[in-house]
């Protein structure tokens, strides 16, 4: 790819649940609205019983 910057690879962060709330709801429309509460990706990815797991991409 020309012009393309590298980028690194990180664990999320539950700072992070803002922009993958954001990110849920731009990508799959279908997927159960996590809507302004972003306590529920808190849940989701970083509670006692985590569902997924999710790596964040920087530069």
């Amino acid at each position: 790819m020309t012009g393309a910057h590298p980028a690194m690879t990180r664990e999320a962060r539950p700072d992070d649940a803002a922009a993958l709330a954001r990110l849920s709801r731009a990508l799959a429309a279908h997927v159960a609205n996590p809507g302004g509460d972003t306590s529920l990706i808190v849940e989701a990815c970083f509670g006692r019983e985590p569902w997924l797991e999710i790596h964040v991409a920087e530069r």
